[in-house]
């Protein structure tokens, strides 16, 4: 990208970010943008004419003279699908463009609507696309800007390869055609990444999202623990997945075994037997603590959320915490856990606001590292 195109793309996108914080007069963003009048005035007038942003109105109490405009995103630009997309059901949210909730929808894929076999490429395909064409009818007036789709498993940066899932049953699963088949952008995501992203307090926020979840024997592969554990890690603001997108991928430092499902020290068969055994819960709430804490020492977070089932062990975790974790446990230690209340929203919530996001990136000249979400913004070929 030239200097000037680049520098063009870059103030666009400013003044888009700008406007995503609230809505502002053109004098008000140059000011605080320190960007030259006419700048701003041209960008702008590109901006209405593309329906990205609208006037809302005029500065209220403004000098004599001729009164303010001020500028705001538009809504109804186009719209942004968050989707948790698990074996048996979805859970969904549509959000605007600048990021106010349109609709919340779940379903469940009963026998009757899909009869593929679990665990194959095919059954995949069809409860996705299922699923991207319930929402699309909930919203015919719409403009569908993309989707982003949150799933258990490893996924590749660009968000179009699935390196394995196990609750999906695939593995070396390369999506890439399939999703290109959408008339808009569709990514796929991990969910803990997902979960985290929807947790992001600030510009250099960091924080880490750790979901536990409990299955029924029944329901996993052989050799496959009954609790599954994620991890999404967001440092200074962004997400991090690693070199190989693995960044998260729960593995106990108390686990020295060769089972590469094998999450935790505990066995499978004591796992299976939690709900039953109280010695088990201890020693499981027991681990996972002195893992946090482990990671905590390395990342600094702000806060670590613990998401999915956790809620129902809360007590015994902060009687644990409080009782076997006594030298890491002062103050300042005590506060950074924080079990989530209502965890059921947040992995489409952070779906959604992760693609939501990346329309406001800034251009980069070099981002081939860079995953799906921190890409240079797509609206830059527009302006």
């Amino acid at each position: 990208m030239a200097n000037g195109k680049y520098q063009k793309a870059t103030n666009n996108i400013y003044i888009l970010q700008k406007l995503k914080q609230g809505d502002f007069s053109r004098k008000r963003i140059g000011i605080e943008l320190d960007l030259q009048p006419s700048t701003v005035t041209y960008a702008t007038s590109r901006m209405l004419e593309e329906g990205l942003i609208e006037e809302k109105g005029f500065v209220e109490n403004s000098q004599k003279g001729r009164k303010q405009k001020l500028l705001g995103l538009n809504g109804n630009y186009g719209c942004i699908l968050g989707i948790e997309l698990l074996v048996d059901h979805f859970k969904a949210i549509v959000i605007n463009f600048s990021g106010k909730k349109i609709l919340e929808e779940s379903r469940e894929f009963s026998k009757d609507l899909i009869k593929e076999e679990k665990g194959s490429i095919e059954r995949f395909e069809h409860i996705t696309t299922f699923t991207l064409e319930f929402l699309a009818n909930k919203i015919p007036n719409l403009n569908i800007l993309g989707a982003c789709i949150g799933i258990a498993g490893i996924i590749s940066k660009d968000g179009k390869f699935i390196h394995s899932s196990w609750t999906q049953g695939l593995y070396n699963y390369d999506a890439k055609k399939f999703l290109s088949s959408f008339e808009y952008p569709v990514f796929l995501e991990n969910d803990a990444n997902c979960a985290a992203a929807s947790k992001i307090y600030s510009e250099n926020d960091t924080c880490i999202y750790t979901i536990v979840q409990r299955y029924a024997q029944n329901k996993v592969p052989e050799n496959v623990p009954t609790i599954g554990i994620g991890m999404g890690i967001i440092i200074d603001g962004h997400l991090r997945k690693g070199w190989n997108s693995k960044a998260g991928e729960f593995r106990s430092i108390m686990y020295h075994g060769k089972i590469l499902e094998k999450q935790l020290a505990i066995s499978n068969m004591e796992l299976a037997s939690m709900e039953e055994s109280e010695k088990t819960q201890k020693e499981f709430i027991r681990e996972l603590i002195g893992n946090l804490f482990f990671a905590k020492g390395i990342l600094d977070p702000r806060i670590i959320y613990l998401g999915g089932t956790m809620l129902k062990w809360q007590e015994e975790f902060e009687k644990i915490l409080e009782n076997d974790f006594p030298n890491e446990n002062n103050s300042f230690d005590k506060n950074v856990f924080k079990i989530i209340q209502n965890p059921g929203n947040d992995v489409k919530k952070g779906a959604s606001q992760l693609l939501l996001r990346s329309f406001f990136n800034l251009p980069s000249v070099n981002n081939q590292s860079i995953g799906w979400e921190g890409k240079t913004s797509p609206l830059v070929n527009e302006l």
